[in-house]
């Protein structure tokens, strides 16, 4: 018999974690806002979502899951301007993920934008201090996935996974408007 493994969305300041096929960036943090909350393009600089925490969680019969990544197609063609983008939470060693006991909730000005993870002062105190503190998930495809949680677990171990901390960057070029979905998948090795 094979894991069943779901993937999750933390919200809150003592994180709720729901099961999701989809999720919605917007400028609160909300794990289902519907078209509520956008996130407004900039007349300088950058605006960003509420930043979401992600986990892979299992069930089931197992020996081990390991090398848990993420990979886009290698184009998220949702016009988000000059260096805007899909951002994740970076460490410049090891693995990308955030473990639980580090888990923050995401804030910022709600209606109009997040706090980057990046910032150095309101930032995702995880990845403050990383020379490059977050990526552009476009930039990692099947052949070169994003590594979020080498692991391994085992059945006695947490049945979650750390977490892929992941926003959207929107610069002053934008293109308003509701964006296309976009497939990010997750990949993992069980034996």
């Amino acid at each position: 018999m094979a894991a069943t493994v779901v993937v999750e969305e933390g919200n809150g300041s003592s994180p709720v974690w729901t099961p999701v096929s989809d999720i919605r960036f917007c400028s609160r943090d909300s794990f289902n806002p519907g078209v509520d909350s956008p996130i407004p393009i900039p007349a300088t600089g950058f605006n960003y979502s509420y930043w979401k925490s992600l986990r892979l969680a299992w069930s089931g019969t197992f020996t081990e899951l390991s090398n848990i990544k993420v990979f886009s197609d290698g184009d998220i063609p949702w016009q988000l301007g000059t260096d805007g983008g899909l951002r994740a939470g970076k460490k410049d060693t090891g693995d990308n993920g955030c473990p639980e006991t580090e888990y923050e909730q995401s804030g910022g000005a709600q209606g109009i934008s997040g706090y980057s993870i990046a910032d150095g002062v309101n930032g995702h105190d995880f990845y403050k201090g990383e020379s490059t503190p977050t990526a552009n998930l476009s930039d990692y495809i099947e052949e070169s996935p994003y590594i979020i949680d080498t692991g391994p677990y085992g059945p006695e171990d947490d049945a979650f996974s750390k977490h892929l901390v992941v926003q959207v960057r929107v610069a002053p070029d934008a293109i308003a408007g509701q964006k296309p979905s976009e497939l990010i998948r997750w990949m993992w090795d069980e034996i």
